[in-house]
C-alpha cells in the first residue's frame, strides 16, 4: 500500500496505490471512486478492503480523494463537479503509468458511481456503479431529511433543534455544503449524464429496488450493454443508506465486496 500525491501541482491530488500481492500479477487495474460527504466516511473502511481483497487478487488499484475532500488539497467551497470528474480522469492517467495496464476498471460507489458514470472515457473494460445515486434532488432530498431528523433526535442533542428557516439548507450532516456545489448536485441524474463508454457495466445493488431496475432499463435504452447484480444476504444494507442510526456505522458487505472481485479478476 503506497501513498501517493498526484495531479496539479496546484491542486494535488491524494491517493493510495496498491500493487498486486499475488506472484501471479493481472493485467487488470481498478480505479475506486469514493462517494462524497458523510457516506465517504461510513464507506471508506469497506472501500479499503475492496482495494486490498482486489490486490491479493493479482490486481493494480488506485483509490483518491477528489479535490477538496479527504486529503487532497483544497476546501468543498473551492471545487465543483466538473473539477471532481477531471480528478477521476486524472487518477485513471496515474494508474495507468504505475501500473503499466492501459485498459483500466472503474468502480464508483453512491455518488461516486455517479461521477464514475459522468466521466469521459473511451477505455475501460468494466464500470462497476455500486448502489448508484440515480438522482441527485432525491439524493439531497434524503440527506436533508436525515439531517433535520438529526436536529431532532434527543440522543443527539438535549434539546431539539430547528433548522433555520432563513438559510438555505445546505448543512448536511455534518457537512456545509457550498450552494453552487449543493445545486450542482442537485441537478444531477446518473442515465442523462452517462459518458463512458465501457465493455460492460455492472449495477451492484445491496437489493432489489424498483430505482436500480430503471437505472438498469434507462441505460440499456441508451445502448449501453449493461447488467444488473444482485447482492442480498449477509452484508445486505439496501435500506441503511437512509437510516439515520445507522451513519456512525462503517459499512463491511464482505458479500458485495466478494462479487465485485469476482466480477474484475475473471
Amino acid at each position: 500500500m503506497d501513498p501517493t500525491f498526484f495531479g496539479d501541482k496546484e491542486k494535488l491530488l491524494y491517493g493510495i496505490y496498491h500493487p498486486p500481492l499475488s506472484r501471479a500479477a493481472k493485467e487488470t487495474a481498478v480505479l475506486i471512486c469514493y462517494p462524497v460527504l458523510q457516506e465517504y466516511i461510513r464507506s471508506h473502511r469497506a472501500l479499503r478492503q475492496l482495494a486490498e481483497q482486489l490486490s491479493r487478487a493479482g490486481c493494480h488499484v488506485l483509490r483518491f480523494d477528489y479535490y477538496g475532500t479527504g486529503d487532497s488539497a483544497g476546501n468543498l467551497d473551492e471545487t465543483d463537479l466538473q473539477q471532481w470528474v477531471e480528478n477521476i480522469q486524472q487518477a485513471e492517467d496515474e494508474l495507468k503509468d504505475l501500473s503499466g495496464v492501459r485498459k483500466i476498471s472503474v468502480v464508483g460507489l453512491r455518488f461516486g458511481a455517479m461521477l464514475a458514470a459522468k466521466h469521459n472515457s473511451k477505455n475501460i473494460n468494466r464500470l462497476v456503479l455500486w448502489d448508484p445515486v440515480e438522482s441527485g434532488q432525491a439524493y439531497i432530498k434524503m440527506l436533508n431529511a436525515m439531517h433535520v431528523d438529526m436536529l431532532l433526535d434527543p440522543d443527539r442533542f438535549p434539546e431539539p433543534r430547528e433548522r433555520d428557516k432563513n438559510q438555505l439548507a445546505t448543512e448536511l450532516l455534518g457537512f456545509s455544503v457550498p450552494n453552487a456545489l449543493y445545486n450542482e448536485i442537485e441537478q444531477c441524474n446518473i442515465v442523462e449524464s452517462f459518458n463512458v463508454e465501457a465493455e460492460k457495466t455492472l449495477l451492484i445493488t445491496s437489493g432489489e429496488s424498483q430505482i436500480d431496475r430503471k437505472i438498469l432499463d434507462e441505460l440499456i435504452a441508451k445502448g449501453v450493454d449493461a447488467e444488473q447484480l444482485s447482492a442480498d444476504g449477509e452484508g445486505s444494507y439496501n435500506d441503511e443508506w437512509s437510516n439515520l442510526e445507522k451513519i456512525e456505522d462503517m459499512l463491511i458487505p464482505n458479500n458485495i465486496i466478494n462479487k465485485i472481485t469476482a466480477c474484475l479478476v475473471d
